[in-house]
């Protein structure tokens, strides 16, 4: 609706996203998320989470770490999503990827 304020339309997208991730290809999250994923946006680190959560889902290995990696190196990064991260990475490890290649 485009009616209703930017916020609650980004929420909506966001929203609509994290359902994709199990619904749609990579390609699909990607385009309903990528701008909100964007430096300096405020619904970026959950962006990035369900992007990486995606790329993983499509055993995309090597693109769930470059969206791990953004989230890492943001210092604004709330602990929850930091905390999940290590988690994340921790299992790409575990599988033999690491941001070193």
């Amino acid at each position: 609706n485009a009616s209703a304020p930017v916020v609650l339309r980004e929420i909506a997208r966001l929203r609509a996203g994290l359902l994709a991730v199990d619904l749609e290809d990579f390609a699909s999250v990607e385009a309903r998320l990528s701008t909100l994923a964007s430096p300096g946006h405020a619904l970026r680190h959950s962006a990035r989470e369900a992007l990486a959560i995606a790329a993983i889902k499509a055993g995309d290995d090597a693109r769930a770490l470059e969206w791990l990696t953004r989230i890492d190196e943001d210092n604004e990064a709330p602990d929850t999503v930091r905390n999940r991260v290590e988690l994340m990475l921790n299992m790409l490890a575990g599988k033999g990827a690491s941001a070193q290649g």
